[in-house]
């Protein structure tokens, strides 16, 4: 399989919320609408932890279900596999098969994590060679004798052909609208849980960071304005936020950036600064880790 572009490998999470809460909108269901008329392209959704198989509907690509028939290697397509590092997907993915036909993954991300991915492609990138099939048909395993090659060979001749740019513009689309999702649906700082359940002390220490978050918040420092000791601060900080002191932070100030980038017009260098980052090489680094864009992209996609 030849990969465009690859996604960046995170260490795993579990999924925050099923896709519905994209799916089940209006404005999705005539979004995915509005890109099937304008790019003629297949467009599904999928919750990380299931396997796609190729589609069998209308809009899908006719070899790809006559192989699936008989070849375990298109059955479950490689791309849509339950890989190792599809949750760990940030940025769109565009890959070749072996019958050189391009499919794409998407990134759904909610509350800063991906949830689900879109599916689309199924097409040529380039005409065919008259010859090429011979290779294709080489690489098809049918143990079985059920593919009838004939009719395979014509399925693959007639896969629609994409001019690249194109191509490309439309997961860029994708991306973008995904992106202005996400924008739509900011992750909540502070835990879901109860505040009641949170001790006194805590509940001082998160508000002393969310309104703090651009000054050094040393783990000492607020520890100090929870009165307790480093220590015994980081393990319950931890419990009650479900997560580290220091991402816990990171969070904050990636959420008061967000809000500036889409409200302001500071520079990037202003707002990372005033977020509380001292340097605008680790603002992007972990504004892309936890959005899934460059600040750049982020505004941009706001402003559409």
């Amino acid at each position: 399989m030849t990969v465009l572009k690859t996604s960046k490998s995170r260490s795993p999470r579990k999924n925050p919320e099923p896709p519905l809460a994209i799916t089940g909108s209006r404005g999705f269901a005539e979004f995915v609408q509005a890109f099937k008329d304008a790019s003629g392209l297949p467009l599904r959704i999928r919750e990380l932890g299931s396997v796609s198989s190729v589609p069998d509907r209308k809009d899908g690509n006719a070899f790809c279900r006559l192989a699936a028939q008989a070849n375990p290697q298109c059955a479950q397509c490689p791309l849509f596999l339950n890989q190792a590092d599809l949750h760990t997907q940030t940025e769109p993915s565009t890959c070749k098969c072996f019958a050189d036909i391009y499919t794409s993954t998407i990134p759904v991300r909610i509350a800063d994590q991906t949830s689900a991915l879109l599916e689309t492609g199924y097409v040529f990138l380039a005409p065919p060679a008259s010859h090429s099939f011979l290779k294709v048909a080489k690489s098809l395993v049918d143990p079985e004798g059920n593919l009838n090659l004939m009719e395979a060979e014509e399925a693959w001749r007639t896969t629609r052909v994409m001019d690249s740019g194109q191509y490309l513009a439309f997961i860029r689309m994708l991306a973008a609208f995904c992106r202005h999702h996400e924008a739509q649906n900011p992750p909540v700082t502070l835990p879901a849980a109860d505040d009641s359940a949170i001790p006194p002390s805590i509940m001082r220490a998160m508000t002393f960071v969310e309104e703090r978050c651009a000054e050094d918040l040393s783990l000492a420092r607020v520890a100090g304005v929870a009165n307790l000791s480093s220590t015994y601060f980081s393990k319950k900080f931890a419990e009650c936020a479900g997560m580290p002191f220091a991402k816990y932070v990171a969070r904050v100030r990636i959420n008061k950036a967000s809000h500036l980038l889409r409200t302001t017009n500071l520079r990037i260098k202003e707002i990372a600064f005033d977020s509380g980052f001292k340097s605008l090489s680790q603002f992007n680094r972990v504004f892309r880790s936890l959005k899934g864009a460059s600040p750049g992209e982020y505004r941009q996609t706001s402003e559409a």
